[in-house]
């Protein structure tokens, strides 16, 4: 009973911080926003399996202001990263 949409912003959203983590070296700092992504992401599922669909947005919304955060750092290999 997911809906699509959700689901595709989830994976879409994933699939950056995955590929963050996984293409750049990031520093420490680069480091913690991965993992507060990755914890905000684990909180937006579980709120939305609990039917908390406005909190379980709200976390998907912090979660992709900090993916964009990270872009705006200009580091070249985050930078291609989120492309």
């Amino acid at each position: 009973m997911t809906s699509p949409f959700f689901r595709f912003s989830l994976a879409l959203i994933l699939s950056v911080v995955l590929s963050v983590s996984a293409l750049a070296a990031p520093t420490k700092e680069q480091q913690a926003e991965v993992s507060a992504i990755s914890t905000l992401l684990t909180r937006a599922g579980n709120l939305y399996k609990q039917g908390k669909n406005a909190e379980a947005g709200e976390a998907i919304k912090e979660a992709q202001a900090k993916i964009e955060k990270l872009a705006e750092g200009g580091d070249a290999q985050v930078v291609k990263a989120l492309e």
